[in-house]
Formats: C-alpha cells, sequence, structure tokens
C-alpha cells in the first residue's frame, strides 16, 4: 500500500513510515504544493496512493461520490508514533482502502 500525506501532515510521520519500508511521500515530494483537494486526490487515485489527511474536506469529496484510492483520516491531536503505528497497521491489515475512509485510531 502506497500513501500520499495531506500538505498538513508532519513530514516526520512520512519519514517515520519509510524507515519502517512503507512507501509514503508528501504532497511538496510529489510537486502539489498549492493543489487543491480534488487535485491530490486526482494524482493519489492515478497512482493508486492512500492519503493521509486531517483535512475533513477529503471526507466530504468521499462521501460526494468521488474516486479514490483510499482516505486515512486522523484526528488533529493524536502524538506521532502513534499515528505511524496506526497507519502500519493499516498497510498490513487491509488489501485495498478502494473508494474507502479509515478513521484512526483503528477501533
Amino acid at each position: 500500500m502506497k500513501f500520499l500525506a495531506d500538505e498538513h501532515i508532519e513530514l516526520s510521520i512520512v519519514t517515520g513510515l519509510k524507515l519502517l519500508g512503507i512507501d509514503a511521500i508528501s504532497v511538496n515530494e510529489a510537486g502539489l504544493r498549492q493543489s487543491d483537494d480534488e487535485g491530490i486526490l486526482g494524482f493519489a487515485n492515478k497512482r493508486d496512493r492512500v492519503i493521509i489527511t486531517r483535512d475533513s474536506d477529503f471526507v466530504k469529496l468521499h462521501r460526494k461520490g468521488a474516486e479514490h484510492a483510499g482516505i486515512v483520516f486522523m484526528p488533529k491531536f493524536m502524538p506521532i508514533g502513534k499515528i505511524i503505528g496506526e497507519i502500519e497497521k493499516i498497510s498490513m491489515l487491509f488489501g485495498s482502502l478502494e473508494n474507502s475512509v479509515v478513521f484512526i485510531p483503528l477501533k
């Protein structure tokens, strides 16, 4: 599973995921800085990347029927190590998140 971290996701999360061998990039690395949510969603979908975000606009796009490779939505306040661990679990537990939203922490 490949991930794309939205602009408000700390780079330390992307770095932590990479250290675990998880394919993760930031929107800056993808050349998407200042892109709108639809552009980011389209880029991620074409490249089969799950978006990691805190932006509820992605959930709204999902509810409107936008196609995507998956969305991982996290709360504003959660320790970075816990976020990385939750995303690692998602990458191991799910084969695909196509057109699904997963909220962390997992229950």
